[in-house]
């Protein structure tokens, strides 16, 4: 496992962050629309919020992510109902087609551009042929308005002020056409995008290869 980045973030990470990630899940869950008992499993979960939600609403939700600190933050809030793995996203070890679902947010832009990609083929892989991805991240695309305008310019700030691999890796991603031509490129099918923040954030949901759009 790469070292843990977020070592120094993740108690930070909810008091931070939790009220935009309800929304965002909130978001996810609606475009989903699955029924009870679905199986569905988050990649780079962090603090396990979506997986808490996907639990409470009767699916059989699963998380993973790479980081120990922030998987210290989630696993205190989870019980029996749901599971948490520290893993790799890009190599799960789950057995191919085992899930309804798979959702990732905000954590593709971040990587390097050949590990972007193994997590696709990842996702491809235990995706059932019937199931759905929805991925929620930075949209390269013109923002709308002026809420659109701030938000572009902070992430921008925030992104370089980061700086290192994961603003090199935001930066290829937001050059390179985002959602749309990462998943296209592994045959994944675009069904339905809903723009958010003035456009500043996609959630796309895809079916996988194979699939007929």
């Amino acid at each position: 496992m790469p070292r843990d980045d977020y070592k120094f973030l993740a108690r930070l990470y909810d008091p931070l962050l939790a009220s935009s990630n309800r929304g965002l899940i909130g978001v996810s869950m609606k475009m989903l629309d699955l029924t009870p008992g679905s199986r569905i499993v988050d990649l780079c979960c962090g603090t396990g919020e979506a997986v808490i939600a996907y639990a409470k609403a009767g699916y059989e939700a699963v998380g993973v992510d790479g980081s120990p600190s922030m998987l210290a933050v989630a696993r205190p809030k989870i019980d029996t109902a749901a599971t948490l793995i520290h893993g790799d996203a890009a190599r799960t070890g789950f057995e191919a087609a085992s899930f309804d679902a798979v959702t990732i947010s905000m954590a593709l832009h971040e990587m390097a551009p050949p590990d972007r990609d193994d997590v696709v083929v990842e996702i491809a892989r235990i995706l059932r042929p019937t199931g759905h991805l929805l991925a929620i991240d930075y949209d390269p695309d013109p923002v709308i308005g002026l809420k659109g305008r701030i938000g572009r310019a902070m992430t921008f700030a925030v992104e370089r002020a980061v700086g290192g691999e994961h603003y090199a890796g935001y930066r290829h991603f937001m050059a390179h056409g985002g959602l749309p031509a990462l998943l296209s490129r592994h045959g994944f099918h675009l069904h339905r995008r809903k723009r958010l923040t003035g456009g500043n954030l996609s959630a796309i949901l895809f079916k996988p290869p194979g699939v007929a759009s």
